[in-house]
């Protein structure tokens, strides 16, 4: 499974999401759910929230994958632009997201997208491992 293979650092094996994580993105109308399929296969994921409060303008990513095997290759900066470009239509000013701070790469990805960081978050993923909340605007 997907999940599997893209978050098996111990920080991450606690956030993977069920099959029931799955299903309430594709029924939330509130949720922004794209996927990356390539020869029937699903290769990659963004899945997050535009703002669900009244006065809220922002967006935030829950989860951001690509397959191992299909990274490199853009899959996950055409997913990040749509999921920007869809936030952005409907009416977000700004996307946070977090990350585990150990994740270099994954850091590195965002930076480049103009994620910066907001705050770190002390023991943020399984009471061990901290976190950084990142941010950019639209």
């Amino acid at each position: 499974m997907l999940e599997h293979a893209c978050f098996d650092a111990p920080y991450y094996r606690p956030h993977r999401f069920t099959h029931s994580e799955f299903l309430s993105y594709l029924q939330n109308p509130n949720a922004v759910f794209l996927a990356a399929m390539q020869q029937q296969l699903l290769v990659g994921y963004i899945a997050g929230y535009r703002g669900v409060r009244s006065r809220s303008r922002s967006a935030r990513i829950e989860s951001i994958a690509v397959a191992p095997a299909a990274r490199r290759r853009g899959i996950g900066g055409l997913l990040m632009r749509r999921f920007l470009d869809v936030a952005k239509r409907r009416g977000s000013s700004r996307v946070t997201l977090e990350v585990a701070a150990a994740n270099e790469r994954a850091r590195q990805f965002f930076a480049v997208r103009g994620f910066k960081p907001v705050r770190r978050l002390a023991a943020y993923y399984g009471g061990r491992y901290d976190g950084l909340r990142l941010g950019r605007a639209l």
